[in-house]
């Protein structure tokens, strides 16, 4: 099981935006993070607010790491509930521009591969754990 978590971890890093320039997830991340630093050490233009949901979202990524046992269950369908939410604000999926574009590879295999992970993770931990007496 920690196999298709790693997987599905992966994958979620590696999906790309739909946008002209659409970045990968894990390059997004860091680019607004540090923006997110920069804008709070020097105030000129305001605040860039999309930073705050990306602290939350490395959190739910090492939660997601860290749910091993059968009472982790529910924890483990909320981190790929939210990882599913946040891949359609960072890959711009709500956009109109995107569209008229055709959708390219770097998006539809790396979330394919991502959904297909976490749901047999999913199913996998769900599995009663077999007591040995």
């Amino acid at each position: 099981m920690n196999i298709t978590k790693f997987i599905s971890f992966v994958s979620f890093l590696f999906i790309g935006g739909l946008g002209q320039h659409g970045v990968p997830n894990v390059a997004l991340i860091l680019i607004i993070l540090y923006q997110f630093v920069h804008d709070i050490f020097h105030f000129q233009n305001g605040m860039l607010w999309e930073g705050l949901m990306m602290i939350p979202l490395i959190g739910t990524l090492l939660v997601l790491l860290l749910c091993e046992e059968y009472k982790d269950r529910y924890l483990l369908i909320c981190c790929y509930i939210a990882l599913l939410v946040t891949t359609i604000f960072l890959t711009g999926v709500f956009n109109s521009d995107n569209y008229s574009m055709k959708v390219p590879n770097s998006f539809i295999i790396p979330l394919s591969v991502f959904l297909i992970s976490s749901v047999v993770s999913v199913i996998l931990i769900f599995k009663k754990p077999v007591i040995k007496k």
